[in-house]
């Protein structure tokens, strides 16, 4: 989570927001691994800016493992900035999922014990992706729900989307319905985010700054100077989703295709 004078920037994981990250890093001239771990956790910034390395409360095994990263949600923004507008990077939801399993940190941080999954999937972590898929929905959306049953079908990134800005993910997923998912509701109960999108992410978070008055030259040395969050993992190749997998994955992140639609689909 990145603080500013000006905002709040949620780090959605594989979005891109890790880059938009590290252009306002330098934008604040903050530099160096040792000063953003001094300062993580506290008010305590430079010119301005802070940045919160938080608990990860979005699964079971997150909490259980005790992990923390950057990418803090909406329900852990601090009471002193809870009046700055908040900030987010959305992604269209099937090419979300194709990062996820590229950049691969299922693989070391299985959503469930590894002879569980290693009994269902003997291949673990060697997943095509199809098995990917078939891997998301047994074990890493139950690790998501915490418990929560929901009546409807929903996908798993749909409920760490909910996880992360629903500002009571618990209720929400326990309660969640297919009415919910197709109707205006649940989104009117999310609060208000501003979401840049993966895709165009040069040219929209180059907008927002010159909004709140940073200087575009120093925006655009920023931005060249940032480096790209681009998985060094090796990919397992295999067979793309087949048209009634997609289908499938479609329908139950249903939701989220509505909000981060492709884009030559937008008006």
């Amino acid at each position: 989570m990145i603080i500013t004078p000006h905002m709040v920037l949620l780090n959605y994981p594989r979005t891109g927001s890790t880059w938009a990250r590290g252009v306002l890093r330098r934008l604040h001239g903050v530099e160096g691994r040792a000063l953003a771990q001094r300062l993580a956790g506290t008010r305590l910034g430079w010119r301005g800016f802070h940045e919160l390395t938080l608990p990860i409360d979005r699964t079971a095994t997150a909490l259980r493992e005790g992990r923390r990263s950057q990418h803090g949600s909406y329900r852990q923004i601090p009471s002193w900035a809870a009046n700055r507008p908040v900030v987010s990077v959305g992604r269209e939801p099937l090419v979300h999922l194709e990062s996820a399993y590229h950049h691969g940190f299922w693989r070391d941080h299985p959503a469930a014990p590894l002879p569980e999954v290693r009994e269902a999937l003997p291949a673990f972590p060697d997943l095509d992706l199809p098995e990917y898929v078939e891997y998301l929905e047994r074990f890493a959306l139950p690790d998501v729900l915490q418990g929560a049953e929901p009546r409807a079908a929903v996908g798993v990134q749909t409920a760490q989307f909910l996880r992360f800005f629903h500002p009571q993910p618990q209720e929400a997923l326990a309660t969640l319905t297919d009415e919910d998912l197709d109707g205006e509701a649940l989104v009117a109960a999310l609060p208000r985010v501003r979401f840049l999108r993966t895709e165009r992410l040069q040219q929209d978070l180059a907008r927002l700054l010159a909004e709140q008055g940073y200087d575009p030259s120093a925006v655009e040395q920023a931005m060249a100077q940032s480096d790209r969050n681009a998985s060094a993992r090796r990919r397992v190749e295999g067979p793309h989703l087949a048209a009634a997998l997609r289908e499938r994955v479609a329908h139950r992140e249903r939701l989220l295709v509505r909000l981060f639609p492709p884009l030559e689909a937008t008006p």
